[in-house]
Parts: structure tokens; sequence; C-alpha cells
């Protein structure tokens, strides 16, 4: 499923060694919106290097993000529910991988352990001041990669969908009453941590604001709703 060449866009520095890169592992999050929100680097790794092959490691709720994606060569649905004998069968199925670049947002012993050239470390200190996740993502990836930080905006590719997919919303649209003439806002309502959570009144509050101007829809992790 790899890509052929292409040109690196304006938005992706030059990089000495982009040509030696050929083999990229990336494990993401496990909540929805933590994985949205390292969609971003995983896009910069695409761009950066449209010719090596990038295996995602992704938890079970959340693979349907990426499971038909076309930029993906390989992805790995990992469960931490595993026994033991499948979790070192894994890290030795990746380790025949043969790795350039891990970039390990979670901070596990696959990272920690596996060979490369460049991975991120768990013990790199962010600066304070970055505090949004996407930007302390953007920060170890650049540290990774020995690249200057901030890393030039681009907009996201990564993420793709089916005809089905779009199939499905319009469907759902359409029996909700909603036509692409309407101003539309989502407000995703729930979430794993209760850190993360905004409270009933506070979306109640913020979606009757916004229904003077704008369909609002709800969305919510199906486990959490």
């Amino acid at each position: 499923m790899g890509r052929g060449r292409e040109a690196v866009p304006a938005c992706i520095p030059q990089v000495l060694f982009m040509d030696k890169i050929k083999k990229i592992l990336f494990i993401t999050l496990s909540s929805m919106g933590d994985v949205i929100l390292t969609l971003p680097s995983l896009d910069y790794l695409r761009t950066s290097f449209p010719n090596a092959k990038i295996t995602v490691v992704i938890g079970s709720r959340t693979k349907e993000l990426l499971e038909s994606n076309i930029h993906i060569h390989k992805l790995i649905v990992y469960d931490k529910f595993w026994g033991l004998k499948k979790k070192i069968g894994l890290f030795f199925d990746l380790k025949k991988g043969g790795f350039d670049v891990i970039i390990d947002f979670r901070n596990t012993l696959y990272g920690a352990l596996l060979p490369a050239k460049f991975k991120t470390s768990p013990f790199l200190i962010i600066p304070p001041q970055i505090k949004h996740m996407l930007e302390r993502n953007s920060y170890r990836l650049s540290r990774t990669l020995k690249i200057k930080y901030p890393l030039p905006s681009c907009a996201v590719k990564i993420f793709s969908a089916t005809k089905e997919d779009f199939s499905y919303v319009d469907e759902l649209l359409k029996q909700n009453n909603i036509t692409s003439k309407d101003r539309i806002i989502l407000i995703n309502y729930s979430a794993a941590g209760a850190t993360k959570r905004w409270g009933n009144l506070s979306f109640s509050g913020l979606s009757d604001m916004l229904c003077r101007d704008y369909k609002v829809i709800l969305t919510s992790d199906k486990v959490y709703s």
C-alpha cells in the first residue's frame, strides 16, 4: 500500500536524511480525542517521507479512525488485555520490522526497547509554555527528527474516509433534515477521563447559544454516551 515518489510540499522542510527513512513505527494513544490530536504528527511523517512505509499501533477502541486509511502501510490493533505471551510476541514481530523512526506517544516498552536511529524519548522535558496536547506532540516529533520547532503548519491529509462512510453520514443528515445549506457545529460531549468532562449544564448552555445561528449535532463515543 506504499505510495510512489512525490514532491515534498513547501510547508515541509527538506531534511538531509529523507531518502534514508524507509520504515516508520507510529504508536498512537488510546482515547478518541487524543488519537485525533496525533494525526497532524502522523500527517507530517507521511508528507515528509512519502516513500516510507508507516506502521501504526492503535488501541481497539479507536481503530476505526485509521482502519481503512490508504496512507498507512500496516495497522496493528493493540489490546491492553492481551496476555504477556501475546504482548512479547508483538515486540519480536515489531523488532523484525527494522524501523528507522519510532514515534511513541504512549511511552510504551515497545518504543523504549525497539532499536531505531530516530525515536522519541520518554524522558524528554517539554517546555511548560507548550500546553496543548497537539503542540506537545509536535514538539516531541521535532526533537525526535532533529527539526526546528515549531513545525510548519500543513493541512491534515492523513485522515481518509470510504464511500460507505460518506454515504452513512449523508443518510444520517438527511434523516435529521440537515442539508448542505445549513451551518453545522459538532460537539463531542463525552470523554474517557473525568478530568476531560465539562458537565451537562455547560454543554447545554453552549448548545443553546449556538442554536441561534447553527444546527448543533452532539456526538459521542458509544462507550461513554
